[in-house]
C-alpha cells in the first residue's frame, strides 16, 4: 500500500517536471522566404459622347491617358465604342496615342454590343496592368526574436552587411577567385 502511494507521488512529480520543462521552452518559427503577390490594377474611363462636343470628349480621354501615361505605355488599352460619334472619338484617340509612342497593336478599338450590354455610356476605355506587392518586414526586437514569423531575408542580409562588411567582401572575393 505504501509502495503504491510512493509510485503515485513519483509519477505525479515526474508529470509536473515534464510539464514545467516543456512549458518553458521557446518556440522559434521556421523562416520562410518573403512572399510576393501579383495583383491587377485596372484603369477604366466611361464617357457619354455628344456630337457637338467630340473635341471635348477626345480631350478628356487624352487627359486621362496622359495622367496615367507611365503606367499604361506598355500595356494593352481597349477602347469600346457604342455609337458612331464614339467611334470617331476612339479613332482620334488611337491616332493621338500612336503619335505619342504607344504601340499600334496595344491600342485596340472594339465595337460594343449595345443590345446585349445596354451601356449608359458611349465610349469606354479599359486598361489593366499588374503590380507586385511584397510583404511588410518587421524589425526584430530584443527578447522578441522568433515570436512572429519572419520571412525577410533581405533585411537580415542588409543588417549583416552593415555590421560586418568585411565578412561579405571575403565571401565575394573567395567565390570570384574560385571561378578564375
Amino acid at each position: 500500500m505504501m509502495s503504491s502511494k510512493i509510485n503515485q507521488v513519483v509519477s505525479l512529480f515526474t508529470l509536473c517536471v515534464l510539464v514545467s520543462i516543456s512549458g518553458c521552452s521557446e518556440y522559434i518559427h521556421e523562416r520562410n522566404a518573403s512572399t510576393i503577390d501579383v495583383v491587377p490594377v485596372n484603369y477604366h474611363l466611361q464617357l457619354k459622347v455628344h456630337s457637338p462636343g467630340l473635341k471635348k470628349s477626345v480631350d478628356k480621354v487624352v487627359a486621362y491617358v496622359n495622367s496615367h501615361r507611365n503606367e499604361l505605355v506598355d500595356h494593352k488599352i481597349e477602347l469600346n465604342w457604342y455609337s458612331k460619334n464614339a467611334y470617331k472619338v476612339a479613332t482620334q484617340v488611337k491616332s493621338y496615342l500612336v503619335s505619342q509612342g504607344f504601340n499600334t497593336d496595344s491600342v485596340v478599338l472594339t465595337k460594343g454590343n449595345a443590345k446585349r450590354d445596354k451601356p449608359y455610356f458611349d465610349l469606354e476605355l479599359f486598361a489593366q496592368r499588374y503590380q507586385s506587392v511584397s510583404s511588410i518586414c518587421h524589425y526584430e526586437q530584443i527578447e522578441e526574436y522568433g515570436r512572429y514569423p519572419n520571412g525577410c531575408f533581405v533585411e537580415g542580409n542588409r543588417w549583416q552587411m552593415m555590421n560586418h562588411p568585411e565578412r561579405v567582401l571575403n565571401t565575394v572575393n573567395s567565390t570570384s577567385s574560385e571561378q578564375e
